[in-house]
């Protein structure tokens, strides 16, 4: 037996309860937004805008820091007009970003929530896969396949396909315009 372990076998590594709970801590954030957003809908009108405007602030806030921070030009050779325009693209792209961040809100909150929950399960109940390392026979063992699995499989990867169709598909929607911005204020 190791130094430091205990003959009980379901005893969990303070190491590995400590890596949990910081897993469970970063998980909480999206599915509290929801609630948060959920519990500001309960009350009276003026005080529901400013609560979900609050919420709404605290997710849209994080990608827009950087925008903040380069409002003073950093070189003094930078024309004003050269630096606002960089300054504009970079707004557009925090503003893109925290509208997608608060479009995919509740996706994110359904799977942290199912993470929350699986992980607990793992922890209380089933006591099985608890940050196990797999040996080096793992790559050997053939796949186990079965048509329901690789159909959940293929479905979730056509989904996370579209998704990021949809995301290229803005991101050059965006960058045409900006050239196209671009090449008008040229001529």
């Amino acid at each position: 037996m190791p130094a430091g372990a205990t003959g009980n076998s379901s005893a969990i590594r303070p190491s590995v309860g400590g890596k949990c709970s910081i897993i469970l801590r970063r998980t909480l954030s999206a599915p509290f937004a929801i609630l948060a957003l959920l519990a500001g809908l309960l009350l009276p009108l003026d005080a529901a805008l400013i609560w979900n405007g609050f919420v709404l602030a605290t997710i849209a806030l994080p990608p827009t820091i950087p925008v903040i921070a380069t409002v003073p030009p950093r070189r003094p050779g930078i024309t004003l007009s050269s630096h606002f325009r960089a300054l504009g693209g970079d707004l557009k792209l925090a503003l893109i970003l925290s509208a997608l961040t608060i479009i995919f809100l509740a996706d994110q909150a359904w799977l942290m929530a199912d993470a929350i929950f699986r992980t607990l399960y793992r922890l209380t109940i089933s006591r099985k896969h608890l940050l196990g390392v797999d040996g080096a026979d793992i790559g050997e063992r053939p796949p186990r396949l079965s048509l329901a699995g690789d159909s959940a499989h293929i479905g979730a990867d056509s989904i996370e396909r579209e998704i990021e169709a949809c995301e290229m598909s803005i991101f050059r929607s965006c960058r045409l315009h900006a050239d196209t911005l671009k090449s008008a204020s040229r001529s």
